[in-house]
């Protein structure tokens, strides 16, 4: 997938960061900050700066001569380098290939059926010194007792290695390196001539940890990927049992046991010399998780036709466990810069930890289906669910009843077109308990060593009135064919609201504590859904149909969570970019406006909100600042509030800006086609309306000082004389504080459409296949992740809830895979 576009040539970085120092010096001496006796000039400013305390090291300088001394604007296009600094890209990634094999083997009879399987993926990432490995088998084997019991029991296991080094969320991960790196650093440390210096270790080049490096000082993210260590090798085991006694006729007991149990060992290792372990002689961390989860399903079974009824009742007990273990050790100072085992180093730098998580769920269900005249069908279930996580509200009681009516098949039913017509509806309640850890009922204290003696520290306030989180859904829908199977689809509409929520409210600091998790406010979601699939051609050697399905939805608050403060239900809240307020969604943009660039100045601008006590419209001394718009109207509604505009960021107001994340529309279509033995099929994602923070953009469009990022392309458009008309400010080298910070600046449009996967088949004739002893044998072609189109190049809107970039993990990696299909 495509990145952002950045200035990669360094001569365009060096001539943009310099007059970054220009703009500065002309802003500073015009101010009378700088003296004129000292710069004369603002080119004499930025000539004296740009290689020094104050821009660029030296040490990065590349080319054959600089500016220092000279009165005259440098162009670097006329200096010639004496070294050219590596692409990092060259040595971050590679070509990457993906291999599978999969094999299945089945025998059955009458009474007993067997099915075993064995899998191989090895899957070399496109960055270096990544990849997954993966060995998996099951077997399946099912057997009739006559007609009296039947057993089914299947045993599945996993064993994977994945090595993620240079691929985790710090300065160690080579796409963060490689997207926000200036073009001037060099991979490898240069000495005075521009020559690579060779590494007295490990061989080769040393690589160039910048210690004075602007961006990523001390660390290297692609050396950290080939020299260090970010390794997990998993083991999986999963057993499932399914067992059914026919006890009358009707009756059947049903029992499911199912076992899954997972083990992981971590690994770690940043090696002595150069990485960011060098100063504790490197170091080895290394953990062990163990994880059990098992449940055991136990119920009756009714099932009867009577006549034109057909009756369904099933009633159980469902129990569940799951267990946690997990250990983690560190130690430093190795002695081979390589070795993988504690006993490799000599320093334990903080104790070895270890703990064990659990918890249980109880829960007696109960269901009835009812049929009548395979033309009306009803359903009803209760659920009283127990959760070990709660103290002393452990169980919640939830239930769920629905209809459905085939009306096209009712003998008054004679609609041209219509072939297939079924209405259904449900209603029903579900609870939640997960998303406060496994024990949000009780304090929480962490231990401690204190002179050799226990010492117990206050981590966490518990709640023991804590319960389940409880959603209420209406589903109304209709299902359809038409024109003789042209058209097939089915039409939704839901309510879904979700009472008692899991929130964390903030408490007096008198409390002691800070957050305290509660059951509080109310949300509501509606929305519509469509499934739609045209067959256009159906035909004995070709068919070609076209599917299309997606989602409108909106959502609410009923209620907000109560303030503490005063016991009545809060009228508004922020959380983080976003602000909460009866009526409006969790994702509505609670942000400072931004109101373009001063065409005088240069600088960006914001909206700011004042209190006009004067009343002349205009924000002269004596009228007040507004931080927070909505939450002043909140604490003064009669207050007469006007608005102008500030450059300096702090001062612009925070409010709704009438955009939110929701899309308008969300989903997937797919096209079908198939020709004699070819067969075609491409699946669509897309998403339309809707908002999306960019923040990856915003990073590339810093104020910063010289060498300290990458630029994005667009900051060509920066405004740099006076009168220029621009969206894009002046770049000062950090004058303007700010600049960059969350406003409308960076919300763009979050429509998408992703190309999420082609295949192409080919299916051999029968007759040769059965010549060389097969049944059926296909081959394909498919691609995975192909491209997407979005608001801006390098924006992948569908790596993320909210769509915004991630510059640390992988975007989703575009693949194509040839393959056969072979049956015995």
């Amino acid at each position: 997938m495509p990145r952002y576009d950045r200035i990669l040539s360094p001569e365009e970085y060096m001539n943009v960061t310099w007059d970054g120092l220009y703009q500065r010096g002309r802003q500073l001496i015009a101010s009378g900050d700088v003296s004129t006796d000292e710069y004369a000039n603002a080119t004499i400013f930025a000539n004296e700066r740009i290689f020094g305390a104050a821009g660029i090291d030296p040490m990065y300088n590349m080319w054959s001569k600089g500016p220092a001394g000279s009165a005259d604007r440098p162009d670097w296009n006329n200096y010639s380098r004496t070294y050219t600094p590596e692409d990092w890209n060259d040595f971050a990634f590679q070509d990457a290939s993906r291999q599978e094999v999969f094999v299945g083997i089945s025998n059955s009879s009458d009474r007993s059926s067997v099915y075993t399987s064995f899998g191989y993926i090895d899957d070399q990432s496109y960055a270096v010194n990544s990849d997954y490995k993966r060995i998996n088998a099951r077997i399946r084997a099912n057997q009739k007792f006559g007609d009296i019991m039947e057993i089914s029991n299947t045993l599945a296991y996993n064993y994977d290695i994945t090595n993620n080094a240079g691929n985790v969320s710090s300065s160690s991960s080579q796409f963060w390196w490689v997207n926000n790196l200036p073009p001037i650093y060099p991979l490898f440390l240069r000495d005075e001539n521009g020559q690579k210096i060779e590494d007295p270790i490990y061989g080769g080049f040393l690589y160039d940890y910048g210690l004075q490096r602007g961006f990523g000082p001390l660390t290297n993210g692609v050396a950290d990927s080939f020299l260090d260590v970010n390794r997990t090798k998993a083991h999986a085991i999963n057993f499932n049992q399914d067992l059914k006694i026919n006890i009358l006729n009707g009756l059947t007991f049903e029992n499911n046991t199912a076992v899954q149990y997972t083990m992981s060992n971590y690994d770690n290792l940043d090696e002595p010399f150069y990485s960011p372990a060098k100063g504790a002689g490197g170091s080895i961390f290394k953990s062990k998780s163990q994880t059990v989860n098992y449940s055991v399903r136990t119920g009756l079974r009714f099932e009867k036709d009577f006549n034109e009824f057909t009756t369904n009742l099933f009633v159980n007990h469902l129990s569940q466990k799951f267990e946690n273990n997990f250990l983690s050790a560190a130690m430093t100072n190795l002695v081979r810069p390589d070795g993988l085992e504690l006993d490799n180093a000599v320093v334990l730098p903080y104790n070895p930890g270890s703990d064990t998580q659990a918890y249980s769920l109880e829960s007696y269900v109960g269901n009835l289906n009812l049929g009548f005249k395979d033309r009306y069908f009803l359903t009803a279930s209760f659920n009283r669910d127990g959760s070990s996580r709660f103290v002393n509200e452990k169980w919640g009681n939830f239930y769920a009843f629905g209809f459905s009516y085939i009306l096209s098949d009712e003998a008054f039913f004679n609609v041209d077109g219509i072939d297939y017509l079924k209405l259904r509806g449900s209603y029903g309640s579900i609870g939640e308990a997960r998303g406060n850890g496994f024990y949000p009922g009780f304090d929480l204290f962490s231990i401690q060593n204190l002179n050799d003696r226990v010492s117990l520290s206050f981590d966490t306030k518990g709640n023991r009135d804590l319960t389940w989180e409880r959603s209420d859904m209406l589903d109304l829908g209709v299902e359809f064919g038409l024109f003789g199977g042209l058209i097939d689809g089915e039409l939704g509409y839901y309510q879904k609201t979700i009472n008692d929520m899991f929130f964390s409210r903030r408490v007096g600091p008198s409390a002691g504590y800070a957050l305290l998790d509660v059951n509080d406010g109310s949300i509501l979601t509606s929305g519509l859904e469509f499934d739609v699939k045209f067959n256009i051609v159906n035909t004995r050697e070709a068919s070609l149909s076209f599917a299309i399905n997606g989602e409108s939805f909106s959502e609410e608050f009923r209620a907000l969570p109560l303030d503490p403060s005063t016991g009545f239900e809060q009228k508004f809240q922020v959380d983080g970019l976003y602000g909460w307020e009866n009526g409006r969604s969790r994702y509505d943009y609670y942000i400072r406006d931004y109101a373009g660039v001063d065409p005088i100045t240069g600088k960006a601008q914001w909206v700011m909100n004042f209190v006009d006590n004067d009343f002349d419209g205009e924000f002269t001394e004596g009228d007040e600042k507004i931080q927070s718009l909505t939450q002043y109207l909140l604490d003064n509604p009669t207050a007469t509030v006007a608005e102008t505009l500030t450059d300096v960021y702090n001062d612009g107001t925070r409010r709704f800006v009438d955009k939110s994340f929701i899309p308008d529309v969300r989903g997937a279509f797919r096209v079908n086609s198939s020709f004699k033995n070819f067969n075609l099929s491409v699946l669509f994602n897309y998403s339309l309306g809707g908002y999306i923070f960019d923040s990856g953009y915003q990073s590339l469009m810093g104020n910063r000082l010289p060498g300290n990022n990458a630029f994005h392309t667009d900051i060509r458009n920066r405004w740099q004389n006076i009168g220029d008309i621009t969206d894009v400010p002046v770049y000062d080298a950090n004058l303007q504080v700010n600049q960059n910070g969350a406003s409308t600046r960076f919300l763009v449009k979050g429509d998408y459409i992703a190309l999420n996967n082609i295949r192409l088949g080919y299916t051999l004739p029968s007759d040769f296949i059965r010549r060389i002893g097969f049944n059926r044998a296909d081959l394909f072609v498919t691609g995975d992740n192909l491209f997407v189109t979005s608001a801006r190049m390098g924006l992948n809107p569908t790596t993320s809830q909210t769509g915004g970039s991630n510059f640390y993990k992988y975007n989703p990696l575009s693949t194509v895979t040839l393959g056969i299909n072979l049956n015995l």
